[in-house]
């Protein structure tokens, strides 16, 4: 039943979506609308596209100048592109091999809020203090974004840090 309410939801939410997108009406429009032709749950699988790819460029066209992403479980606030191109840095450095997927969006005007799954092969300070090397993780979690003319105003991430890596083992070790 939950999962029948979603899909309503999510076909709902692409059909009003879809009615508020304008479309170019000139290959001379074309440039000026590319970025509000698509939807927010588009921009918001733009920029998860482009965070495993490690494409630095894009997110100079994804996050408005003035857009905010705050990653909580990572204790993070940053502000425009460059900020958020240092954060993915530091992602790259401890998780090179992430993938980071759209699993169910739910889209209202220009807000989106989504599920997600991250895996990746860990190296670094768990969120336990162990040092882990070349450990697997993977977990869910959920994407709360604001999209306007194409570029993210606002992105907030929700997930438990330490469900993602396995527990300890019961032989005593930290």
């Amino acid at each position: 039943m939950r999962r029948a309410l979603f899909v309503a939801a999510c076909s709902l939410a692409l059909a009003v979506s879809y009615a508020q997108t304008p479309s170019p009406t000139t290959a001379a429009d074309s440039q000026t609308t590319r970025h509000q032709v698509r939807s927010p749950q588009a921009v918001l699988q733009a920029l998860m596209s482009a965070f495993n790819r490690h494409d630095f460029a894009a997110l100079d066209t994804l996050f408005a100048a003035e857009g905010v992403y705050e990653d909580f479980a990572a204790r993070f606030r940053g502000v425009g592109p460059a900020e958020v191109k240092s954060f993915l840095r530091g992602v790259i450095k401890t998780e090179p091999d992430f993938n980071w997927q759209l699993t169910n969006a739910i889209e209202s005007g220009s807000s989106v809020a989504a599920e997600w799954t991250w895996t990746a092969t860990f190296t670094g300070d768990g969120p336990d203090g162990r040092h882990l090397v070349a450990q697997r993780v993977s977990g869910r979690g959920a994407t709360v974004a604001v999209i306007e003319n194409g570029q993210i105003k606002q992105l907030h991430d929700y997930y438990d840090d330490a469900s993602f890596f396995p527990k300890a083992s019961s032989s005593g070790h930290p």
